[in-house]
């Protein structure tokens, strides 16, 4: 196998070897992650890094209702930080440098190294730092959960070996890249996959679009996730689209070969657009 830890990000070193290409989100999607991460990780974080004790259950409940249950589930973890802290400023007390914040979280590309390079340019501007702090207090956090809270989502190994049978794989997600790999290494994973474009590799709908200039038709891709993320990616990209609805994973991924035989003989059209219908009624609740 590759060493695909060095090549994390690099769509440059992905080579094209099948006519179909799978691109598969992680969190929430493939692994079972979203709930215990957001619960333990990135919404205590975020209290302890602005100090917001006093407001502590107005504003856990704030993230939760971002991150994990509308249309902005699975959002970039920098632009699911700045709305909060958005709704902070303009419901609870000042949070100095907000509009820095999504001025940036709006404007390009995000990730820890693109933060980096803003705090360089802009030193004196603290809530950047503090975004920095978070998001790598995030990323230890995560490491530390307990053995066995990151599990594989029922179903999911089976469909992405049969899936791989006839298709490149690429992760494409919007986690750090060590800890995106090293998850599915510890689940058993990575066999199932041929490169990993993680936070640092840029949006996902820019990571479709970079594979697709590796010579697949557009009919030739099928995305699958569990945010609007994932979707807006395949739709950008003129990519077919399938559906992990939240709260319902192992009953999507039940139904993922089946639907991944329609796609894989030319028949995936009408229940595309099914599956983004049923996608979008089972996020507005």
């Amino acid at each position: 196998m590759p060493d695909m830890i060095a090549k994390l990000g690099k769509i440059e070193s992905f080579t094209k070897t099948k006519e179909l290409l799978l691109c598969v989100d992680s969190d929430g999607c493939v692994l079972d992650t979203m709930n215990v991460k957001h619960r333990r990780c990135f919404g205590p974080l975020l209290i302890k890094e602005w100090g917001l004790w006093e407001h502590e259950r107005e504003v856990l409940s704030l993230w939760n209702n971002i991150n994990l249950y509308p249309k902005t589930r699975g959002v970039n973890r920098f632009r699911g930080l700045a709305l909060p802290l958005k709704a902070v400023n303009s419901r609870y007390r000042p949070v100095e440098g907000i509009g820095n914040l999504i001025y940036w979280t709006e404007s390009g590309t995000l990730s820890e190294e693109a933060l980096m390079g803003e705090i360089e340019k802009n030193p004196e501007v603290l809530i950047f730092k503090k975004a920095l702090a978070w998001s790598r207090a995030v990323n230890r956090a995560s490491e530390e959960l307990p053995e066995g809270e990151i599990r594989v989502f029922d179903g999911v190994k089976s469909a992405l070996e049969h899936a791989h049978r006839y298709a490149d794989i690429a992760v494409v997600s919007g986690a750090a890249p060590e800890r995106l790999f090293g998850e599915w290494r510890d689940c058993g994973l990575l066999s199932c996959a041929d490169v990993f474009l993680a936070q640092n590799a840029g949006s996902k709908s820019f990571c479709v679009g970079k594979l697709l200039e590796k010579g697949y038709a557009p009919s030739a891709v099928l995305v699958c996730g569990d945010s609007p993320g994932d979707l807006e990616a395949a739709e950008r990209n003129s990519a077919f689209f399938y559906p992990i609805f939240a709260g319902k994973e192992e009953k999507s991924w039940s139904g993922f070969i089946g639907a991944f035989e329609k796609f894989r003989e030319g028949k995936y059209a009408e229940e595309n657009d099914r599956q983004k219908r049923e996608f979008l009624k089972n996020l507005e609740g």
